[in-house]
């Protein structure tokens, strides 16, 4: 992933957190503060960056890199 700045995250940016120690908690951006992440007890969530919850253990953002070309043609 590329590193992105909190204020220039876009739909399809991953969002990295510090649930257990480093990154431990991945989500997927949508859109306005809302990300789709997953939990054992949970299953499959939207939540808010501004939670206070995930905002205190947010640790930063990335852009994933393009698939090749190939992956698209096979």
């Amino acid at each position: 992933c590329t590193p992105v700045q909190t204020d220039s995250i876009q739909e399809g940016d991953l969002v990295f957190f510090n649930t257990r120690g480093g990154v431990s908690h991945v989500g997927v951006y949508l859109h306005n503060g809302w990300f789709a992440h997953a939990s054992t007890s949970g299953g499959v969530t939207v939540s808010h960056l501004n939670e206070a919850y995930w905002q205190r253990r947010f640790l930063g953002a990335g852009r994933p890199a393009a698939a090749p070309a190939e992956v698209y043609n096979t």
